[in-house]
C-alpha cells in the first residue's frame, strides 16, 4: 500500500513544489545572465548563430487581465535558427532619464531589482515571425507614485538554453498617469498544520499570509477550495463546508481596516470528515481565493498547495521536503559525510558514491539503522535505484510512525523486518 502511495506522492508533491518555484523565479534566474542596462554592448559573437529583428513595438493601455488593470506591450518580431528552442521576450522599463523602475515585491522583476515583464515562446520554423507578441504588466507593478510619468522601455529576446541574446529593440517612449485606486491583493504564503482538533473535530488549520490594497471597509471573503488529483472539485454531501453549488470549501470573512492591510497568519479550519472521502489514500490540492463581496469580484487566487490525505497520515509538501532533508543528513552522519551543500534535490546515492560496493554498504547501513530488509539484484545497472530504495524505506518508516527524523532511530519495533522491493523508481528526484 505504501509503495504506491509514495510513488504517487513523489510525482505530485516534488514536481508541485519545483514548478511553483520555477514559475516564480524563472525570469529572475535568466535575467541574471544579462546586464539589463539598455546602453550595454551586445556580444557580436552571438550573431553568427542567431538572427532576429524587432519590427515594431506599441502599447495598449487600460487592459484588465487576471483582475488587474494594466498595459499590454505588443511586439512584432522575427527570429532565425532557434527552431524548437525555448526562448523568452522581456520588456525592461525605465524613467525617461534612463533610471530603471525599481521592483518592490519580487513579482515582475529582474534579479538586480528592476521592473520587467516577460513570456516564453518556442519557434516552430527556421524563420518564425510573430506579428503580435503580447507582454502584460499591471499598472501597480510599475511601482510608481501617483501622478504623471514620462517612461520608456526596450525589449530583449534571447535563447533560454544558452542564455544568449538574439535581438533587442530600440527604446520606446510613452507617458503614464498613475492613480492608485484599484482593489488588489496578494497571497504570499500558505502553510498547513495537520491533525488539529477543533470543537471535537479532527482536521487541518490552513494558515495564510496575505495583503490587500484599496479595500478598506469592504467586506471580503477567504475561501479554500479542495480538489482531487485530477483537478475535480470535491463534492459536498451535507451542506456544511461548501459553496452554494455544492463544492467542498472552508470560508471566513474579513474587513480590511486600512488602505494597505496585511494579515500575517489568517487561519481557516477544515475538518477531515467534511472532505467527504471514502477510506483510502488521496493526493489532494487546495487553492485560496480572496473575494471582494462589495464589488462582487475576485481579488486574487493563490498557487496550488498539494497534500497527502489518508486514513493513517496527512502530510503537506513542505513537511515532506523537511523529511527528505533530515533523512539525508541522518544518513550522512552514519557515513561521516559533510552535509553543507545538501538540498532536497540531492540523491542518496550521491552521498556515498555510485560504485556498487558503496551502494551495498549504503543499503546495509539503512537496513541496520531502520530494521528493514531490502531485496535487490546484484546488477550494476540497479546501483542508482539502490540509493533511491533507501530513500523509500526511510521515508516509509517515518510516515508509518509519523515522527520527526530526530526520533526515528528510537522508535524501532521489535519484530520480523519487513521485506521491501527496490524495483520501483522515482524519476522526479533524478
Amino acid at each position: 500500500m505504501f509503495e504506491d502511495l509514495l510513488n504517487d506522492f513523489a510525482n505530485t508533491f516534488f514536481q508541485s513544489a519545483a514548478e511553483r518555484l520555477a514559475v516564480r523565479t524563472s525570469e529572475a534566474v535568466i535575467d541574471s545572465f544579462f546586464d539589463s542596462n539598455p546602453n550595454s554592448t551586445q556580444n557580436n559573437s552571438y550573431q553568427n548563430r542567431y538572427k532576429g529583428k524587432i519590427h515594431k513595438v506599441w502599447i495598449e493601455h487600460n487592459i484588465k487581465q487576471d483582475n488587474y488593470k494594466g498595459m499590454i506591450i505588443h511586439c512584432k518580431f522575427e527570429v532565425e535558427n532557434v527552431k524548437n528552442i525555448k526562448c523568452r521576450a522581456v520588456a525592461y522599463l525605465y524613467y525617461r532619464n534612463g533610471n530603471p523602475l525599481k521592483d518592490l515585491n519580487n513579482s515582475y522583476y529582474t534579479t538586480d531589482g528592476n521592473v520587467s515583464t516577460s513570456e516564453e515562446f518556442t519557434p516552430i520554423y527556421e524563420v518564425t515571425i510573430y506579428k503580435d507578441f503580447p507582454l502584460f504588466i499591471p499598472y501597480h507593478e510599475l511601482h510608481l507614485p501617483e501622478g504623471k510619468h514620462e517612461l520608456k522601455l526596450f525589449i530583449r529576446i534571447y535563447d533560454e538554453e544558452t542564455k544568449t541574446e538574439i535581438v533587442r529593440s530600440n527604446e520606446h517612449y510613452f507617458n503614464h498617469t498613475y492613480v492608485d485606486n484599484e482593489p488588489r491583493g496578494s497571497i504570499d504564503k500558505i502553510w498547513v498544520d495537520f491533525d488539529i482538533i477543533n470543537s471535537g473535530q479532527t482536521g487541518m488549520n490552513i494558515h495564510l499570509q496575505f495583503s490587500t490594497c484599496n479595500l478598506m471597509g469592504n467586506k471580503c471573503g477567504v475561501t479554500a477550495f479542495f480538489y482531487s488529483e485530477d483537478g475535480q472539485y470535491l463534492k459536498d454531501q451535507n451542506n456544511q463546508y461548501c459553496t452554494t453549488s455544492g463544492q467542498v470549501c472552508s470560508y471566513e470573512t474579513f474587513t480590511p481596516p486600512y488602505k494597505n492591510s496585511s494579515y500575517k497568519d489568517f487561519v481557516l479550519f477544515m475538518p477531515y470528515s467534511e472532505l467527504h472521502l471514502p477510506r483510502g489514500e488521496y493526493n489532494l490540492n487546495l487553492k485560496i481565493r480572496l473575494y471582494d463581496q462589495v464589488n462582487k469580484s475576485d481579488i486574487t487566487w493563490s498557487n496550488q498547495y498539494s497534500f497527502l490525505y489518508s486514513d493513517e497520515l496527512t502530510m503537506g509538501e513542505g513537511e515532506i521536503i523537511e523529511v527528505l532533508e533530515s533523512l539525508k543528513r541522518l544518513l550522512a552522519e552514519i557515513f561521516f559525510v559533510n552535509t553543507s551543500s545538501f538540498d532536497y534535490d540531492t540523491r542518496f546515492v550521491d552521498i556515498y558514491g555510485a560504485n556498487f560496493i558503496g551502494s551495498v554498504k549504503f543499503i546495509r547501513a539503512v537496513e541496520n539503522e531502520f530494521n528493514v530488509k531490502v531485496e535487490y539484484d546484484d546488477d550494476t545497472a540497479e546501483i542508482h535505484d539502490l540509493g533511491d530504495a533507501a530513500l523509500y524505506i526511510m521515508l516509509l518508516k517515518c510516515l508509518q510512525r509519523k515522527h520527526r527524523l530526530s526520533n526515528v532511530s528510537n522508535t524501532r519495533v521489535p519484530q520480523e523486518p519487513p521485506k521491501i522491493e527496490s524495483k520501483y523508481r522515482r524519476e522526479s528526484l533524478r
